[in-house]
């Protein structure tokens, strides 16, 4: 049964019950303050003492639920005071209604927060909470910038950079490399262009020109590069003790080689200056036997315009051996395919964390035996998509990887 059926019932009840005791009630027991306006006479032009004594009771006086509203000045027969009485007696009931549907409204309100779950107060409470319950970094986003005002919203890189923090703290550097591969944090040094000038861009157009169909079949190709395997780590945190193992003194190690499509030249190590003399050396030694074993027919010496390589004693020297040496544009690491090569050795050193010497120079070595002919070739097929994207950029530098 509906509120508003039981309510219909409640009020013919009270009704049938007020008409019987109406009924029971005789002309002699009717209340003694009912007046009748018969009685007064209401053509007297001046009040007396009496009249004036009376007239506080114009004013209504509520009785009590077995008598029924007298005013003064009115008579109230028996309908009309039925009738008023049911009225009295409907607006209670419906009072009385909304009355427990407010009470009904509280208890459902009071049930609803007692079952739904207390909110942490900030931000990375939420965070905290959501993340210890294993959810995903979108997931915890879209929960909490529901509940949260439109000004306190949240973006997916501020979880993750809190998240990232939080389990950085007293944590080991290998803890450290697993949670920023974990939330997508990746290392990039800013990619360093050299400064060309219209001199370089001419140059390098014109070498471009002449190698744009060229397969590089016959070419060797010379780097140097620099190596300095113990510098401070960029996981060691603030306030945290240096690793004993490693040197404090850093120890810089210098390598030259050479790659072509038939594999890679003996590596030469050394931890000095490269002067001429030990240019020349380094030729005579490693590059005039790698030259007469794979490339009888002929080939192409590539190096660049530094003065060792353009010195009057290495000209002699180069002329003495028959190396056939082709000049490379200044400012050219893009069109060298070495440069990938001293890349990612340094980065395989890195890898094997040595913390001697002499542990560098075995990773250094390892890494050099890989470089097979197939291997090398991959590199040196880069070149071949890097030179038309100089000519496009009209002499421009151009990235290798």
């Amino acid at each position: 049964m509906t509120r508003k059926s039981s309510t219909e019932a409640k009020t013919s009840r009270r009704q049938t019950k007020l008409k019987q005791e109406h009924d029971e009630i005789s002309d002699d027991e009717k209340p003694n303050n009912t007046r009748n306006l018969t009685n007064m006479d209401l053509n007297e032009p001046e009040l007396t003492q009496e009249h004036v004594q009376l007239q506080p009771l114009e004013e209504n006086v509520m009785v009590t639920s077995d008598e029924l509203i007298i005013q003064r000045n009115e008579t109230i027969d028996e309908e009309s005071a039925i009738e008023l009485k049911m009225a009295m007696n409907e607006e209670y009931s419906d009072s009385e209604a909304d009355d427990d549907e407010d009470v009904e409204d509280e208890n459902r309100k009071a049930e609803n927060d007692k079952s739904r779950r207390r909110l942490p107060v900030s931000i990375k409470e939420l965070i905290d909470y959501h993340s210890s319950n294993g959810k995903s970094i979108k997931e915890i986003v879209d929960r909490i910038n529901i509940v949260c005002k439109p000004e306190e919203k949240i973006s997916y890189g501020y979880v993750q950079k809190y998240l990232y923090r939080k389990r950085l703290e007293a944590t080991t550097a290998k803890k450290a490399r697993y949670y920023r591969k974990k939330y997508g944090f990746v290392y990039r040094r800013m990619r360093r262009k050299p400064i060309l000038t219209d001199v370089h861009r001419q140059s390098r157009i014109q070498w471009c020109q002449a190698h744009v169909e060229d397969k590089f079949d016959q070419d060797i190709f010379i780097g140097k590069t620099t190596l300095k395997p113990f510098l401070a780590s960029l996981n060691q945190l603030k306030g945290q003790t240096p690793d004993p193992s490693q040197p404090r003194q850093q120890t810089t190690l210098h390598l030259w080689g050479a790659i072509s499509r038939k594999g890679a030249s003996p590596l030469q190590i050394f931890d000095g200056p490269l002067t001429t003399a030990m240019y020349l050396e380094t030729l005579l030694e490693n590059v005039v036997p790698f030259i007469a074993e794979n490339y009888p027919e002929g080939h192409r010496f590539h190096q660049d315009n530094n003065p060792k390589h353009s010195a009057k004693l290495s000209q002699e020297f180069l002329s003495s051996t028959g190396i056939n040496w082709v000049k490379s544009p200044p400012r050219s690491h893009d069109l060298n395919p070495i440069e990938l090569v001293w890349t990612e050795l340094i980065q395989n050193v890195a890898k094997r964390l040595p913390k001697t010497l002499g542990q560098v120079i075995v990773a250094v070595k390892d890494y050099w035996k890989t470089l097979t002919p197939e291997k090398c070739s991959e590199f040196i097929d880069k070149l071949s998509n890097v030179v038309p994207k100089v000519l496009e950029k009209n002499g421009e530098w151009v990235s290798l990887a």
